[in-house]
């Protein structure tokens, strides 16, 4: 199986240091943008990957991409998001996927209509943190 053609945007993030050698490992990142452009430069030079100055251009560049990744400041999710499902380009995207319930809910009813695939990643399930709080019980998660 060949690697997901992957769209990365925002990986100055800081949940993107946590998973950034696996999306390396797993992906065939094919573009990276972000408004810092060390981040970017940093981050396209680790996944072997051209740098976009402007998140447009590296959509508009690989419009077929498998994947995105969507790290990016909460007031640009809405729009970025918007735009790959109108691509119909699956995403995952960072929480909370805009700044209002409004936006979140236009994205969700945009993925929902074009039946296009959205994930949100929960970087710390798993991890020591919950680990040490599953001692006072388990935890209850909701989606």
């Amino acid at each position: 199986m060949n690697p997901a053609r992957t769209l990365v945007f925002g990986p100055s993030h800081w949940h993107v240091p946590l998973c950034a050698e696996r999306i390396g490992a797993r992906h065939d990142v094919v573009g990276v943008t972000d408004d810092d452009d060390h981040s970017a430069q940093q981050y396209a030079r680790l996944w072997n990957a051209p740098a976009y100055e402007r998140w447009r251009d590296l959509l508009e560049a690989h419009p077929d991409a498998d994947l995105a990744y969507v790290f990016v400041p909460h007031d640009q999710m809405r729009e970025i998001c918007l735009a790959l499902i109108d691509a119909r380009i699956p995403l995952v995207v960072e929480k909370p996927a805009g700044i209002s319930p409004a936006e979140i809910a236009d994205v969700r009813a945009a993925a929902e209509a074009a039946g296009v695939p959205v994930a949100v990643p929960l970087v710390q399930r798993g991890g020591p943190v919950e680990r040490w709080l599953s001692q006072a019980g388990p935890a209850v998660y909701e989606s």
